[in-house]
């Protein structure tokens, strides 16, 4: 993925199942430095990272975050991952406290963490192994989707219904490979306006002072807007 500038309060959500565990810290997702160049170059793989990661190899869950070369760590139960099992992940950050959900309900939390430093970090990626040589694990299974919330700390109730609302029929997750091609534009960024909230219902406007404001782009010719709305209340003019 392009990286961005990302860190202080995070919300990170990943549906996807392993399909073999032949090492420990095989990351779905890390981002900070790309391990296996800096580990050949005798650089350390981990400063200021963040990863999901299996602990072991028989199933262990975790989520790390590093300040600089220091751990902040969450290691969740020994049966957080199965082979060939579909887990829903959420790890979140806000402050001190770091905590892992599976499949809507809290497994582990720690009140001594550390939110992540707000950097440009070198990579962004799924599925990469996490150095060279101490860590070679590629990631052997499927990653459904990933959502990020930057800048917010969802609640237990809101990971529940993230849990419940899960996509389980994308005919992608199943078919024949599909190519995906990177589209983010980091010129277009939404600036939220009064109380606006940003959860996992999607974008919510009190109807007094609230919206969302998106950079301009070049736009025009035939053209399609989608969206899925739902009007708490309709007032006439």
């Amino acid at each position: 993925l392009t990286p961005w500038m990302f860190g202080g309060s995070i919300t990170i959500e990943m549906y996807f199942k392993y399909d073999s565990f032949s090492h420990s810290y095989m990351t779905p997702l890390k981002f900070g430095p790309d391990g296996v160049v800096e580990e050949n170059n005798g650089n350390s793989f981990i400063t200021d990272s963040i990863y999901i990661t299996n602990t072991d190899t028989t199933g262990g869950g975790g989520f790390r975050i590093t300040d600089g070369e220091t751990f902040h760590r969450i290691n969740g139960s020994s049966d957080f991952f199965s082979q060939g099992e579909w887990v829903h992940y959420v790890a979140t950050v806000s402050g001190t406290t770091m905590k892992m959900y599976k499949n809507g309900i809290l497994n582990e939390s720690d009140t001594s963490g550390k939110e992540p430093n707000t950097i440009l970090r070198d990579i962004h990626r799924l599925g990469y192994p996490h150095s060279a040589t101490s860590w070679p694990g590629w990631f052997h299974g499927t990653i459904a989707y990933l959502r990020v919330w930057h800048g917010t700390a969802l609640s237990a109730d809101n990971i529940s219904l993230l849990y419940e609302n899960r996509e389980t029929k994308n005919p992608n997750i199943f078919a024949a490979p599909t190519t995906i091609t990177d589209q983010y534009d980091s010129s277009i960024v939404g600036t939220q306006h009064g109380n606006s909230v940003l959860g996992p219902r999607g974008l919510e406007l009190d109807g007094v002072d609230d919206y969302l404001e998106v950079t301009p782009f070049e736009f025009g010719g035939d053209f399609t807007i989608e969206l899925y709305v739902k009007p708490t209340a309709l007032v006439s003019y």
